[in-house]
């Protein structure tokens, strides 16, 4: 007990701590750092040659990444149960960050985002925006205006909104290799043509 608690205090000395999104967003550790010789290109000049006839949009239906629908089966009662039992887990977690941010006065925009960007991959295709329903138990598509949850709307400068996905990205550990581009014919190719979502 004794030398895992030291093991915990270290992992927690060590690591960073964000106490929100701006902060993550902030952060020189969602910046990649290239070295001197990783050379920037434009848009559309590769280092290798590219037969843009070959690039197809892909249809996602039929491929499942997540089952979150097989989690719900297994929980004890059933979907039903489990439907009944969210709103008890949600408010544990607020009263947990609670007890931890003093402060923290509820979620803003911009987590109730992330949350349903995770909550989409959790639904077994990435296409599912809380969008079904799913067993029995109701989703959500979209995620919630910031009207309908009485929340101000973000409004951010091309750079933060930047800065704000690469820092979404780090948390499942890839927030300093993404970046923008322009949406052209050749771009939109890396896009689902499907979702998933029937």
């Amino acid at each position: 007990l004794g030398l895992t608690g030291v093991t915990l205090g270290s992992a927690s000395a060590l690591s960073p701590q964000f106490r929100d999104l701006d902060e993550l967003a902030n952060s020189a550790k969602v910046v990649n750092k290239r070295g001197w010789w990783v050379k920037e290109r434009d848009y559309g000049n590769p280092t290798i040659e590219i037969d843009w006839n070959l690039m197809k949009r892909r249809d996602l239906r039929g491929f499942s990444n997540w089952d979150y629908a097989s989690l719900m089966m297994a929980f004890p009662g059933g979907p039903p149960a489990f439907k009944a039992n969210t709103p008890k887990q949600a408010a544990a977690v607020t009263a947990k960050a609670k007890e931890i941010w003093p402060d923290y006065a509820g979620p803003t925009i911009r987590d109730k985002a992330l949350s349903s960007s995770f909550w989409a991959s959790a639904y077994g295709h990435s296409g599912y925006c809380r969008s079904q329903n799913q067993h029995g138990m109701p989703t959500e598509i979209p995620a919630p205006r910031p009207s309908a949850i009485n929340t101000p709307a973000w409004e951010g400068t091309p750079e933060e909104n930047a800065a704000m996905l690469r820092a979404v990205f780090s948390l499942v550990g890839l927030g300093p290799v993404i970046g923008t581009t322009m949406l052209d014919e050749k771009s939109q190719n890396f896009i689902w043509e499907y979702s998933g979502v029937s």
